[in-house]
């Protein structure tokens, strides 16, 4: 192994080494433990160009010889003598963890020693990535072999299912009640006039989509509720950003169902390596009870089938809606984990850390009816 460090300024890495960053996360894209898209340049940038924090970026680029052999995106959280950093997928991503063009605790431990030389001395590495994935197996072996200390939180746990090879295959998996509702709303719209099913995905599409996008999450629960779009500047930012980045890539697929002319249920994502990463989908409020979202989401399936796509991320919370689609769902977990450097300043910091957690959990209350100690808080 010839194995050699850069650091590259944030700004310049997606398009320096957009191909090779978008090739590696592919080559290991698998559900459950793979990387999918927002491990790659075009998120990267998006996630740069909308969030203040992600502005202030570098990237650490691992080469054998001169083929580029990995890559981690950071940026400074707080220090100067001891910096703590992130990835910047900790902000807003789906599976992440270490891009690499093959799983080797050398190699980790290559482009973890580069960090030093792109930020200095670093106390801390805060990232997200998959609880006994391909990146968490490997860490845990660069850990016990080099000596960094590690602190994972709790986690969530996130579904996905298979599209197989056809739509009559898939709807033997389908749960009786969903298809149900299907039929359903499908007459229930054929009263109401005809729902226009509008795919998207082109730089053509990009400013209809994505009006049509936030004018439905402002008519929806979400709305209310706090979690839409339209409800967080920066990430009503990312998506602008984001929209025409991934289209030009080829990445961006969605749907949006029209009434009459007026958008009322949507659901996009990103295509990658064979895998649809769902991003968000909603619909109205006025229109919720006859579930024109389903509609939409039973249309993407079949055609992203057709588009050689084989797993559905269905990304986020386990929620019954997502759980009623397949009974050949998946489940990951994605962990939040802390990387401690083996130096004075990073066993320090992972003993005080180790300790803020004990008293945590120290001072929780026990359930009610219970004498055991809970899990603890993520710190």
């Amino acid at each position: 192994m010839n194995l050699k460090v850069e650091w590259v300024d944030g700004a310049s890495a997606p398009e320096r080494f957009g191909d090779a960053w978008s090739g590696l996360v592919g080559r290991h894209s698998a559900p459950p433990g793979g990387l999918d898209a927002t491990a790659g340049p075009v998120w990267f940038a998006a996630l740069s160009e909308a969030f203040g924090t992600a502005a202030r970026s570098g990237v650490v680029v691992l080469r054998d010889g001169e083929a580029v052999a990995g890559l981690l995106p950071l940026v400074r959280e707080s220090g100067r003598a001891c910096r703590r950093l992130m990835a910047p997928t900790v902000l807003y991503g789906g599976r992440n963890g270490f891009v690499l063009d093959r799983p080797d605790a050398d190699r980790l431990h290559a482009l973890l020693c580069g960090v030093r030389e792109a930020f200095g001395a670093w106390q801390s590495i805060r990232m997200v990535l998959v609880d006994g994935g391909e990146t968490d197996i490997l860490l845990r072996e660069a850990a016990a072999r080099h000596g960094y200390g590690l602190i994972h939180d709790e986690g969530e746990a996130s579904p996905y299912f298979p599209l197989l090879d056809d739509e009559a295959a898939f709807s033997a998996k389908m749960s009786k009640g969903l298809k149900q509702t299907l039929r359903t709303a499908t007459n229930k719209f054929k009263a109401l006039g005809p729902l226009d099913l509008r795919p998207f995905g082109a730089e053509s599409d990009v400013d209809w989509a994505l009006e049509s996008i936030l004018a439905i999450d402002r008519a929806s629960w979400k709305q209310e509720a706090g979690t839409a779009i339209t409800c967080h500047p920066e990430q009503e930012r990312f998506y602008r950003a984001l929209f025409p980045l991934a289209a030009r890539a080829g990445l961006l697929y969605g749907q949006i169902a029209m009434l009459a002319g007026r958008p009322i249920a949507f659901n996009f994502g990103l295509v990658h390596a064979g895998v649809f990463c769902c991003l968000k989908h909603s619909q109205t409020l006025e229109h919720q009870a006859l579930s024109p979202g389903q509609i939409v989401n039973a249309d993407m399936i079949g055609a992203l089938r057709a588009r050689g796509v084989a797993t559905f991320d269905f990304m986020g919370k386990v929620e019954p809606h997502k759980m009623r689609w397949s009974d050949a769902n998946g489940l990951y977990t994605r962990r939040q984990v802390w990387i401690y450097a083996p130096t004075i300043c990073g066993r320090i910091g992972h003993l005080l850390h180790r300790v803020r957690r004990w008293l945590r959990q120290s001072l929780r209350p026990a359930p009610t009816g219970t004498t055991g100690t809970t899990n603890p808080d993520p710190a």
